[in-house]
């Protein structure tokens, strides 16, 4: 397992980077958002598209692949609910529910995208890309609507959720890198360089704001309710993933990738939700960082026993 900790460490010396450049004042606070905006606007959609417009999806069971990583959500999903169901034997009200939701049932992409190119290259690039495809949308309503449900007093509003969700230039370059792959739309040779170039930044942006996200500081004031987030996210959904995938017969680079998907820490984007809606956004912000150190452990082991009985 240590040649697979090693290759990963490059991964998680770029966060740390970027958790130092944010936390000494390297980077002002205040030009993390524009970093981040480039991201998510122009290198991240940039990103998606180049990696799915030149994958074989012959190599890959993309029937078995998507049909395992929905059955594990839904699972994910039902265990949620029940929490619900007994969420005042754990202490929970509904903002603090909210947050183990969120925390729970998003992930962090980027991160997934920078781990699967040092470790599987294009095809692994590929996978996580068509993820993302699969569960930006759907996720991002289904946090929007639970915030709206149990945390926020005010209605969020439908229509302008899934407005806002509809118009993430994410989904929309990830659709049209499949859009012009399964149509057969030939690419410009110098527009497909420019784009790879642009998408290749994003990696080493992304994982640099990912750290700046990181709020270590609140990991010194625990609580109890954080590891339902952490246990959940980290431990329970990755097995799910694995065994649903091994069923369902998805093997080598797909399955490593799809396991990827699952072990990575939740998405940051989360913790804006809470703080908007009324969430509890402090058990967020702790609950990510507990999840980004542990995951220095878990998604070395969860990669290496992939590749074990993949």
């Amino acid at each position: 397992m240590l040649p697979v900790f090693n290759s990963l460490l490059p991964v998680f010396l770029i966060v740390a980077l970027g958790w130092a450049l944010r936390r000494y004042g390297v980077v002002p606070e205040a030009q993390w958002a524009g970093i981040e905006q480039l991201g998510f606007w122009v290198l991240f959609p940039a990103l998606l598209f180049h990696a799915l417009v030149g994958i074989e999806f012959d190599s890959i069971a993309v029937d078995a692949l998507i049909g395992a990583y929905v059955l594990a959500l839904l699972i994910l999903f039902a265990l949620l609910l029940l929490l619900y169901r007994f969420r005042a034997r754990f202490g929970l009200d509904g903002p603090a529910y909210s947050s183990v939701f969120q925390t729970t049932s998003r992930w962090n992409g980027f991160l997934a995208l920078a781990v699967m190119d040092k470790y599987a290259g294009a095809e692994g690039l590929a996978v996580v890309a068509l993820v993302m495809a699969l569960t930006v949308v759907p996720l991002n309503v289904i946090n929007i609507v639970m915030l709206a449900r149990t945390a926020s007093a005010e209605d969020a509003g439908w229509r302008s959720t899934l407005a806002t969700t509809l118009r993430n230039p994410i989904i929309w370059g990830a659709l049209a890198g499949l859009i012009f792959n399964l149509a057969a739309i030939p690419l410009y040779e110098p527009a497909a360089v420019a784009i790879d170039v642009i998408g290749r930044a994003g990696l080493g942006i992304g994982l640099l704001t990912v750290g700046a996200g990181l709020r270590i500081r609140s990991i010194f004031q625990p609580r109890r309710d954080m590891w339902l987030g952490v246990f959940g996210k980290m431990i329970v959904f990755p097995l799910l993933v694995t065994g649903l995938c091994l069923a369902f017969g998805v093997h080598g680079v797909a399955l490593t990738a799809a396991v990827t998907c699952a072990a990575v820490p939740t998405a940051m984007n989360g913790y804006i939700m809470a703080r908007m809606m009324g969430g509890d956004a402090p058990l967020y912000a702790t609950t990510s960082a507990a999840q980004a150190l542990l995951g220095l452990a878990t998604i070395p082991a969860f990669l290496w026993l992939s590749l074990q009985l993949g």
